[in-house]
């Protein structure tokens, strides 16, 4: 906190512009083949001009020897120690699809996974299903209810998917709650455990919808299991408009990244499709923090929108036809004065200027 008071007295105000680019993941791991990492490998004409003209440096995220996840590391970028904030990623997750996160609810960022028939998980992401599969398994799970709390249950992208606790009886939830993700195959799934007291009792909800929920997906194989990651509750942090004084705005087209920028109060701009897959209830692209490329759904859309389109063209151009090229005759009416010039009648010299459709 005292960072934040020290920025707010350093802050001038000025009219300039600042745009920040964050490529996550860029850095990559050496290949065994040549010993590059992918950036090293790549043609990078444009990299390379920009830091020949460039102040370049290199930042720690969090601290020497400790790799962050994405949201930590987004998190030190905008300025907040992740030592000292530390979010959890439900909370990312649910800011990230602009889901109306009350301070008292408890977040967890799910996963669909796959087990066997000994229970042993075989897939941890369900072989990334599709949004579109996800929503469906989501509408199942909203069936299942709690004492005391209601349940919201929201499809993120593929295979994530956000759950959220909110208390209906006035108690207080508390968030401080291992993961259920083992984080390796072989094994079985894990119980929501306790990591403090105070968390007992939310952790007996958490496993009580857990068990409800893998009860259900038993027979959606892959995604016939789940687990519950990063639950957390909304810490309220400082927000970077009014600590740096900067009116930031967004672009990202992973949830979580825009569950970050929520988090500290910046504006998210909507990505163009997106509105619209919301409309449809189905994916058109397919986004990766690398890459992005139009789905199977989103090329059968296309194909009818490029005629729909052609059409439009078609019609406005039979219009403009019209407009553009009058036919007939053009009658004027003027007094007889108007053809005596000098003595002669009956011939009339004009020069005829106007605003119309047409020449």
């Amino acid at each position: 906190m005292a960072q934040f008071q020290l920025m707010r007295g350093l802050r001038i105000w000025a009219s300039t512009n600042i745009v920040h680019r964050a490529m996550d993941g860029l850095g990559g791991l050496p290949r065994e083949s040549d010993g590059l990492t992918e950036l090293e490998a790549a043609h990078t004409p444009n990299l390379d001009a920009l830091a020949a003209h460039s102040q370049l440096g290199l930042a720690v995220p969090v601290a020497h020897g400790i790799t962050p996840g994405s949201g930590p590391a987004h998190l030190s970028l905008f300025g907040y120690d992740p030592l000292v904030y530390d979010i959890g990623r439900g909370v990312l997750e649910a800011l990230g699809i602009d889901f109306d996160l009350q301070p008292e609810d408890v977040a967890a960022r799910g996963n669909f996974c796959t087990v066997d028939d000994e229970g042993l998980i075989t897939d941890r992401r369900a072989g990334r299903i599709a949004t579109e599969v996800s929503r469906k398994l989501v509408a199942l799970l909203r069936e299942i209810e709690l004492p005391g709390v209601r349940t919201f249950v929201e499809a993120v992208k593929e295979y994530r998917f956000v759950l959220v606790l909110r208390p209906t009886e006035g108690q207080t939830l508390h968030a401080n709650i291992a993961d259920t993700d083992p984080q390796r195959l072989g094994v079985p799934p894990l119980m929501a455990e306790a990591q403090d007291e105070a968390s007992q009792e939310t952790a007996a909800l958490v496993n009580r919808w857990i068990a409800a929920a893998r009860e259900i997906l038993a027979d959606h194989s892959p995604a016939n299991c789940l687990n519950l990651r990063g639950l957390a509750k909304d810490p309220g942090l400082p927000k970077f408009p009014e600590i740096f004084g900067l009116h930031a705005a967004a672009i990202a087209a992973y949830p979580m990244y825009r569950g970050v920028a929520r988090l500290v109060g910046m504006d998210v701009v909507t990505l163009p499709g997106e509105a619209l897959e919301d409309e449809l209830h189905a994916r058109l692209f397919d986004r990766t923090t690398r890459s992005i490329r139009i789905t199977e759904e989103g090329s059968t859309f296309l194909l009818h929108v490029e005629r729909i389109l052609a059409e439009i063209e078609a019609a406005r151009a039979s219009v403009d036809d019209k407009v553009t090229k009058p036919k007939g005759k053009l009658k004027l009416a003027a007094p007889a004065c108007l053809g005596r010039r000098e003595g002669q009648e009956g011939r009339i010299r004009a020069v005829i200027g106007g605003e119309g459709p047409g020449p």
